[in-house]
């Protein structure tokens, strides 16, 4: 039957079976979900945002049609979000300033638990405690004076690292609006993609400026794309500088550590914060 004999009913009946095939997937796919978490014995989080990214990369890559990307991909987030679920507690503390809890929404699910703070401290503590188990908070701004990501200088076992960035895959809605970006905070490992940006502090005893910093890392091959400070007012000599560099680095890279040094010893100690698989192409993901 051609497409110009089909009748309105013909066609709702074709949809009733593409239905049945796409839901019957979906249960395959759950199930396997299951089976991949029976395998790794549900210890820790199911979370992993490389997985997702490369998940959502490719078929990205692959769609066509009159459907958008970013539609494309909010299908997905729900099916990762519960397959998360799936395989263990999982729930969601959000600084309820920034838009974070709508944020939240739209990458981890509609039906996962998400419960809001005052502050983004109280955030943080609701995951290193395991209250929750990620944390949404605002973007980091180069000068704040009471900045989040300070409360991640630990390298005690346990302290969250971001591990991601917000919004994945277009804003919520599919328009911009107030929300602006967040990262997410877990106790989860950073593992490469291939388009990635990484976290560093330097516990320094001196003020850098920007174009210090930018030198010490082309030393090494490498680029900032963020960089904010903290001063303790309540600690003289204890200036902690934030950076974002472009790829992937992990704890005891040798580029960071040369970075450092060329500083000079007023550099005490390097802290890795984590660090997120790049989100996708806002203006790419608009077109089917």
């Amino acid at each position: 039957m051609s497409e110009e004999t089909q009748t309105l009913a013909d066609l709702r009946s074709e949809i009733d079976r593409i239905d049945d095939a796409l839901h019957d997937l979906v249960i395959r796919r759950s199930e396997v979900g299951a089976m991949i978490g029976d395998r790794k014995g549900h210890q820790g989080l199911a979370l992993r945002p490389a997985r997702e990214a490369a998940i959502l990369r490719r078929l990205a890559a692959r769609h066509h049609g009159r459907m958008t990307k970013a539609d494309l991909v909010q299908i997905w987030k729900e099916l990762l979000g519960s397959s998360v679920r799936q395989q263990g507690p999982f729930s969601v503390a959000v600084c309820e300033d920034g838009g974070c809890r709508a944020l939240a929404r739209d990458q981890f699910g509609a039906r996962t638990p998400v419960t809001g703070f005052e502050s983004a401290r109280r955030v943080v503590e609701a995951v290193t405690k395991r209250e929750a188990s990620v944390g949404v908070l605002p973007f980091p701004v180069p000068r704040d004076a009471d900045p989040w990501w300070r409360f991640l200088v630990n390298e005690a076992e346990g302290t969250p690292k971001v591990v991601n960035r917000l919004p994945w895959g277009g804003p919520p809605g599919g328009t911009l609006g107030d929300e602006g970006d967040a990262l997410v905070i877990a106790d989860l490992a950073q593992d490469e993609t291939g388009q990635d940006r990484s976290l560093f502090v330097f516990d320094a005893e001196a003020e850098f400026n920007r174009a210090s910093i930018d030198a010490a890392l082309a030393r090494v091959g490498l680029t900032a794309t963020l960089s904010a400070l903290w001063y303790d007012t309540a600690k003289p000599r204890v200036w902690l500088h934030m950076i974002e560099i472009k790829g992937f680095a992990v704890a005891g890279d040798d580029r960071i550590r040369h970075a450092a040094e060329s500083l000079g010893p007023a550099v005490k100690r390097v802290v890795p914060l984590g660090g997120y698989p790049v989100p996708l192409d806002l203006a790419d993901l608009t077109a089917g």
